[in-house]
């Protein structure tokens, strides 16, 4: 299983995703890969000092951090991916739509929201940015993928185990029915300048 994460700068939100995903499958002991990227990612930019501080206090492993901007090759290879808010896969979905079918907002997924759940009401999962704000903010958005992690991995063990010949990828390797999330509702795109 191959997981990605994506936000907006790839500094935030993903990589402190991809570190607490990485952990959290250690202690299941499961060996799928993660990784992480931006819709707006400048290249080369370590994670924050905020958001390592909030993993540090969570004892996660570090590994070295360098952004990159999401692509279709990091998309056509990861099985499932993640985005932090409802803009940011209406984003992935408007550049990539034949990687639809893969694209879900963390939160939601985590929640067992419908897949044809209309767009405009995925966005109550969306992960607030933090950055330039306190610590007190990373902390919370940490706290949140936390759970949304768990929750997700607990739903994809589920669905592997089901389907053990089958990749999640390939279990649902069709395209998007109308009115499910690869539909365009005008969700406006998030700030290019933020963080992650």
């Amino acid at each position: 299983m191959r997981i990605l994460f994506v936000c907006t700068g790839n500094t935030c939100r993903s990589p402190m995703a991809e570190h607490i995903a990485r952990h959290q499958l250690a202690e299941r002991g499961l060996s799928w890969q993660v990784a992480s990227a931006g819709l707006h990612a400048a290249p080369g930019m370590p994670m924050s000092a905020p958001a390592v501080n909030a993993l540090v206090r969570r004892h996660v492993v570090l590994n070295a951090h360098s952004s990159r901007p999401v692509d279709e090759e990091m998309l056509a290879s990861a099985d499932i991916v993640l985005t932090m808010t409802a803009a940011h896969r209406s984003e992935v979905v408007r550049r990539f739509p034949h990687m639809a079918h893969k694209v879900h907002v963390l939160g939601a997924f985590a929640a067992g929201a419908a897949p044809d759940e209309p767009l405009r009401e995925i966005r109550q999962y969306d992960l607030a940015d933090p950055f330039g704000f306190s610590d007190d903010r990373y902390e919370l958005c940490a706290k949140a993928l936390e759970g949304s992690i768990e929750q997700m991995l607990s739903r994809l063990s589920a669905e592997v185990a089901d389907v053990p010949e089958q990749s999640v990828s390939d279990a649902g390797n069709e395209p998007p029915r109308p009115g499910e999330h690869g539909e365009d509702d005008g969700l406006e795109t998030e700030g290019q300048n933020d963080g992650g």
